[in-house]
């Protein structure tokens, strides 16, 4: 499906429009059919951007179409989110950045198929410039709107931040979108470099049938790409008689990451203009998250610790995640408060509790990561340090909707060994963590209550010299390639929602209490993670002596 609306010009009759950077408003003429764009004087168009090489990419005319190939440079040329790694088509009014500079080739005069939009069928739009000012100036306030719709924005932000994968992060926005409004169908478009056009990356439907991208109209995603706007048409105005339709920008810096649209089919119910600005912020929310995860990955190979081979990058998308979901927060604590809806407040200080413990989590995992501090073995219950987490966590997990439980033939065992107790207890932290995220992961909505469960097992082995405990759940389950390298640094199965410490720290501190961890599972069907630690450390000293007697 093209939704570009290309045409055929002649070379001298194209333009460059700088979008953003330093050169950004001017209009600057096409020197010839072949240039260059770089930091070089002798470039073809010379842009002052530190962040551009001296020679960064190459423009040609073949054919009545344009292209851009990279010639090498350090930091990219990108097309809508796109890293170019070859020659690839630029369609007319289709944005590249090369450092901070967008850019596009446009044709004064020229019109595309999108014109075939009349006014008439657009109900409201947003220019770019518009939502950026109003957004950055506060004229805008999405609050004074309603309270809840400040409420879904975070809670819809909360449930796309965490998430790595291209495919499932683009599967959960469409999924996440009916958080915000009612939706029939939704779908996101990416920027195909092979096709030199809008592709459907995802799509959702209520019914859940297969998805058929047929029904987008290329001529609102074509008016919304070209004129940087976003778009509610309503009613019969439309191709689609009865529907109300919006598609918006992923936004980030004026750069479009991609489009989100949606449809909704009902005979009465419409879009409103307010659902549109709804729809722009969720749309600058997507592309912020797309961009971050586009960023992460350019960054994975090029960025590493060099003690310990972590990646900076990664842990620093990881902590700026949680720091804007509590950031988000802070707001919506402030709103309930300024309005005395204590509801509002509990859940904005719920969601503030949970991701101040996941920070907390893992800065003490990178110390526990670096420290070379021996553990301070002593005699103590491990049955009580089950309890103390259980009951710690519990709470939390149940406002989520998950079941926390401990084994009853696990509760009064008179475990005891020779253990570090803070050790173990950041042991099954993590694991309970790791556990609660895969159980999340089956949620369907925002209220829903009874997702899943997680059990904590303790126990002695048949030799009675070492204690196995396991945390079990049903949760979207991992493969067996995953289970095998799990615990391995910064290996993770919870893309951006982890940071790939939890379980690599967990392994090092059994292995210092000379134990065994390991994970099975099964994709759809949860997961079990298991470890063992002795009872002693020595079968010579008085303690195991005295911990046999106690054993028998």
């Amino acid at each position: 499906m093209d939704f570009n609306g290309d045409f055929a010009a002649k070379a001298e009759d194209c333009f460059i429009r700088i979008i953003a950077g330093s050169l950004k408003g001017k209009i600057i003429s096409v020197p010839e059919s072949v240039f260059t764009l770089g930091r070089a004087s002798e470039a073809g168009v010379h842009v002052k951007d530190k962040l551009i090489s001296r020679n960064h990419c190459r423009l040609s005319f073949e054919d009545g179409k344009w292209f851009v190939e990279d010639l090498g440079s350090t930091n990219g040329t990108w097309i809508i989110g796109q890293k170019v790694d070859r020659k690839v088509l630029l369609p007319f009014r289709t944005s590249a950045r090369i450092g901070k500079t967008i850019f596009e080739i446009v044709v004064p005069g020229n019109t595309t198929k999108s014109s075939l939009l009349d006014d008439k069928s657009i109900v409201h739009s947003i220019p770019l410039e518009q939502f950026n000012t109003e957004r950055q100036s506060g004229e805008y306030d999405i609050s004074s709107r309603g309270k809840n719709r400040m409420a879904d924005i975070f809670a819809f932000q909360n449930m796309i931040s965490f998430v790595l994968e291209p495919q499932e992060l683009y599967n959960k926005i469409v999924e996440s979108l009916h958080v915000l409004l009612p939706v029939c169908s939704a779908y996101l478009l990416i920027f195909d470099l092979e096709k030199g056009q809008f592709i459907t990356a995802a799509g959702w439907q209520e019914d859940h049938v297969d998805i058929q991208d047929e029904e987008i109209d290329p001529n609102i995603v074509s008016y919304c790409k070209e004129n940087y706007q976003a778009v509610l048409v309503n009613g019969s105005n439309s191709v689609h008689a009865n529907q109300s339709i919006m598609c918006v920008p992923m936004l980030t810096r004026e750069q479009c990451n991609g489009m989100l649209y949606i449809t909704l089919d009902d005979p009465v119910l419409q879009y409103s203009c307010e659902d549109l600005w709804v729809m722009a912020v969720a749309g600058h929310t997507a592309g912020m998250t797309v961009q971050h995860r586009n960023m992460l990955e350019f960054n994975f190979r090029n960025e590493r610790l060099v003690a310990t081979g972590a990646s900076a990058a990664e842990i620093s998308h990881y902590i700026k995640n949680i720091l804007a979901a509590m950031d988000g927060s802070f707001n919506l604590l402030q709103m309930g408060i300024d309005s005395s809806d204590a509801d509002l407040s509990a859940e904005a200080f719920s969601i503030l509790n949970r991701n101040h413990q996941r920070l907390g989590n893992v800065v003490l995992n990178l110390l526990n990561l670096a420290s070379e501090q021996k553990m301070n073995f002593q005699i103590s219950d491990v049955c009580k340090v089950v309890r103390d987490v259980v009951d710690l966590m519990a709470p939390n997990l149940q406002s989520d909707g998950i079941n926390l439980d401990v084994d009853d033939d696990s509760v009064n065992l008179p475990l005891y060994a020779e253990i570090d107790a803070n050790g173990i207890h950041r042991v099954l932290l993590n694991l309970i963590n790791n556990a609660e995220h895969a159980v999340l992961q089956k949620k369907t909505r925002i209220d829903q209550q009874n997702v899943g469960k997680i059990t904590v097992r303790a126990g002695f082995d048949e030799s009675r010299e070492n204690i196995c405990i396991s945390v079990e759940d049903d949760g979207v389950g991992i493969s067996p390639e995953q289970a095998a390298r799990i615990f391995d640094l910064f290996i993770t199965s919870k893309g951006a929602a982890g940071s790939g410490l939890g379980l690599a720290v967990s392994k090092k501190i059994v292995e210092s209490h000379g134990g065994k961890i390991s994970a099975i599972g099964e994709k759809g069907k949860g997961c079990k993670v298991m470890f063992s630690i002795p009872v002693a450390r020595s079968d010579l000293t008085t303690v195991t002596c005295s911990l046999n007697i106690m054993n028998e």
